[in-house]
């Protein structure tokens, strides 16, 4: 038991480190995040007065695609597209597939140095 409560801590606080440096990368820098992972009625809060979004989704999958769902409210079209694409393929092949697919864009993300990176950035010498 204590293993897995480790891991989803570990897994909780990475989630959150991404949501944050995600948006920091995307120059999103007015708006704070936070991954509270419990079964509330609504899996997303959004608190206009203080700019605050809040997601309670248990899954992390399932909150990084809700993440990327209000970040496509705050991005050009392009990330409409992405979640457009993972909505279909979750449908037609499965959540697996979808999950393969989500992982593979942000790899190929970072390969190519888009506007955001999700890994930590390096300090130059």
């Amino acid at each position: 038991m204590l293993f897995t409560e480790s891991f989803q801590y570990l897994l909780e606080t990475g989630f959150q480190n991404w949501m944050t440096e995600a948006l920091t990368k995307m120059n999103i820098d007015d708006v704070e995040v936070d991954y509270l992972p419990t079964d509330e009625k609504e899996p997303l809060v959004w608190e206009e007065s203080s700019r605050r979004l809040i997601i309670h989704e248990p899954d992390p999958f399932h909150a990084a695609v809700i993440f990327l769902e209000w970040v496509t409210s705050e991005l050009p079209r392009q990330w409409r597209r992405v979640w457009i694409n993972l909505q279909q393929i979750e449908k037609t092949h499965g959540r697996s597939a979808s999950e393969v697919v989500l992982q593979d864009y942000i790899i190929e993300m970072e390969s190519r140095d888009f506007s955001f990176r999700f890994s930590a950035p390096k300090e130059s010498i």
